[in-house]
């Protein structure tokens, strides 16, 4: 996460996260779950404007895959 860019939106609108994409690799679901967790921590107490974009991305805490990691990842 050191060679990010900042970006103006929380999500990217040309993008919609789904269940399996057919491309997607799994991706460790205890790291996933900690970064969404986090993410529901500052949508609560910090940043309410991300809260729509935090629900979208919890709903695939089951079976993450690199593209909902990269869509976590962005926030």
């Amino acid at each position: 996460m050191l060679d990010t860019n900042p970006v103006q939106t929380p999500t990217d609108q040309n993008v919609k996260v789904v269940k399996d994409d057919g491309h997607s690799k799994p991706v460790n679901s205890m790291q996933y779950q900690s970064m969404v967790g986090s993410l529901l921590y500052t949508a609560m107490v910090t940043r309410p404007d991300i809260k729509q974009a935090v629900y979208v991305v919890s709903k695939f805490n089951v079976s993450p895959t690199t593209a909902h990691l990269t869509a976590a990842k962005r926030m």
